[in-house]
């Protein structure tokens, strides 16, 4: 049986595949691309929403999960901040009209959850999630440190367990 956990943005997914308690895929989505002045937002938008809906179907697609966890968004300070939330709301339902289980959870539970923090940084969710996974199929450079970007797939990390400890 395989769950997946999903930290999602508009800009970045970090997406890991669970297998009794254990990391058995981790993939991660980046939008980096610069765009220029002459393309409309709205289209640009679209289309990684697009790109990011596809990524999630892939996965759900390949490994068919009991449970889909999300982190469900909390708020929003600005309007950009809103069209990733509104992005993250759209995604949850789109899974849903999948007819997969899905768990919500909040980024404080998730953080909890993993750290014993609600508040923890993004620091110390990477810290906790090195000494518990430190052998999870994370990108990592030369000197075997994970990338900065990894962030997204630790939050994912905590989302499975905050996910677990809902049930």
């Amino acid at each position: 049986m395989y769950e997946i956990a999903i930290d999602a943005s508009l800009n970045n997914i970090g997406l890991t595949v669970w297998r009794d308690g254990e990391i058995v895929s981790a993939k991660l989505l980046r939008h980096t691309e610069k765009h220029s002045k002459k393309e409309k937002k709205g289209d640009i938008r679209i289309a990684r929403i697009t790109e990011n809906f596809n990524f999630v179907k892939e996965a759900l697609d390949k490994y068919t999960p009991e449970k889909v966890i999300v982190e469900s968004p909390t708020g929003s300070q600005d309007s950009s901040a809103m069209i990733s939330y509104t992005f993250e709301l759209a995604l949850i339902a789109y899974i849903q009209t999948l007819s997969y289980k899905v768990c919500t959870v909040t980024p404080m539970q998730a953080k909890k959850s993993l750290t014993g923090n609600k508040n923890a940084d993004k620091k110390e969710v990477m810290a906790t999630v090195r000494d518990k996974y430190p052998d999870a199929p994370f990108p990592e450079n030369s000197k075997g440190e994970w990338y900065a970007y990894c962030e997204h797939l630790c939050d994912s990390v905590a989302i499975y367990l905050a996910g677990n400890q809902k049930n």
